[in-house]
């Protein structure tokens, strides 16, 4: 036999709605009970501080949509060390939403241009008609890279031909340049002279 509640039990019992914990009272009295301010709380779940006052002010309007309240309840609680499931029943009590997530309304999206009606590859990177193109910069890249080493391997260094006249400090301001005599490469040889 299962025990029943006395009449005078039944009406000094709280109404489920008006004494029962808010989630928002929830949160904020076990943040205090921790210790924890906002700013340390922000910094550990990576929720903003604003929106974790929204959270105890029960402002949820100015969340995000509802997907994004629902995963901010659950990290918020699992950092207080409460159990996200019995937060998130608060909260749906409280604002009186199911727990099927409506999706929000959008537009409908346009539809992908199809591929060229004679290859329906929609993997392919180009359309038949820019291949040429392509095809064309890149002939085009290829031979602006050929003439820059040609350049750079006619005009490159030659050490075939020794050089007749080097630059020497000059002993008069008439005397700026001297040819280096014969046999004398560089002018170290010369300055030692």
């Amino acid at each position: 036999m299962e025990p029943t509640a006395h009449a005078d039990e039944v009406e000094n019992a709280p109404a489920a709605d008006s004494t029962a914990p808010s989630v928002g009272d929830v949160l904020r009295s076990r943040r205090a009970e921790l210790g924890y301010t906002l700013k340390e709380i922000a910094a550990t779940t990576r929720i903003q501080q604003a929106n974790l006052l929204a959270l105890e002010e029960e402002r949820f309007e100015e969340l995000p949509a509802e997907v994004f309240t629902r995963g901010f309840l659950r990290s918020y609680a699992r950092e207080l060390g409460l159990d996200e499931e019995d937060v998130i029943a608060l909260y749906l009590e409280g604002t009186g939403r199911t727990r099927e997530l409506v999706p929000a309304p959008t537009a409908p999206m346009p539809a992908a241009p199809r591929a060229a009606e004679n290859n329906d590859d929609p993997h392919r990177l180009v359309a038949p008609d820019q291949t040429a193109r392509v095809l064309y910069v890149a002939a085009l890249a290829v031979l602006i890279i050929g003439l820059a080493l040609a350049v750079l391997m006619v005009t490159g260094d030659d050490n075939s031909a020794p050089s007749t006249a080097t630059w020497q400090p000059a002993d008069t301001a008439d005397d700026f340049w001297r040819p280096v005599p014969a046999g004398h490469d560089d002018w170290q040889t010369v300055r030692e002279n």
